[in-house]
């Protein structure tokens, strides 16, 4: 769950400071892009077909905000599997009846 937050609010900082720049007409330096870019995967790329159905009745904020959200429950998930399988394999089982 901390992952996720910690997620949600680096991307949504670095997104909304890239997009002010870039409204301004300023140049978004290139440590922000990638990392907005890296962060933003996979759902900012592959905007689901709804998108555009609710652009009409939605403001864009919120449809963006909640794929923000969708995308820091992604990643926050698969880097807790990945922290609790690298945990399961390095750490062998205390108990001897598991033992062979």
């Amino acid at each position: 769950m901390l992952i996720s937050v910690g997620h949600f609010l680096v991307y949504m900082t670095v997104f909304a400071i890239g997009f002010g720049i870039g409204d301004a007409g300023g140049t978004v330096p290139w440590p922000m892009e990638i990392i907005g870019g890296t962060l933003g995967v996979p759902l900012m790329y592959v905007k689901p077909t709804w998108f555009n159905a609710l652009r009409g009745h939605i403001d864009d904020a919120v449809i963006l905000a909640a794929l923000a959200f969708l995308n820091s429950l992604l990643w926050g998930t698969a880097l807790a599997w990945l922290v609790r399988w690298i945990r399961s394999v390095r750490m062998p089982s205390n108990n001897w009846f598991e033992r062979s």
